[in-house]
């Protein structure tokens, strides 16, 4: 069973799991986020060193579909009550 948290639906776990292939082989999960693209880019001079923009390297629609369930976990869902 594919597991899903709040705002991400079925057809991006779907992708992104298809996109992904096999788990095994990355050796960090971090390297997923990079493969599909969602490793921000450096501006390294000197002692600044600031993190711009995603590269945008790899398949377009899962990172697309994993950005815009970004910005409604982020943005968009309503606070929980207390």
């Amino acid at each position: 069973m594919l597991s899903q948290p709040d705002g991400v639906g079925l057809l991006t776990a779907l992708v992104y799991l298809l996109t992904l292939e096999d788990k095994n082989r990355f050796k960090k999960s971090r390297m997923a986020g990079t493969f599909i693209g969602l490793r921000p880019k450096k501006d390294q001079s000197g002692n600044i060193d600031k993190q711009l923009r995603i590269n945008k390297a790899g398949d377009p629609f899962p990172r697309r579909l994993l950005v815009g369930c970004a910005n409604y976990i982020l943005l968009l869902r309503p606070a929980p009550a207390h």
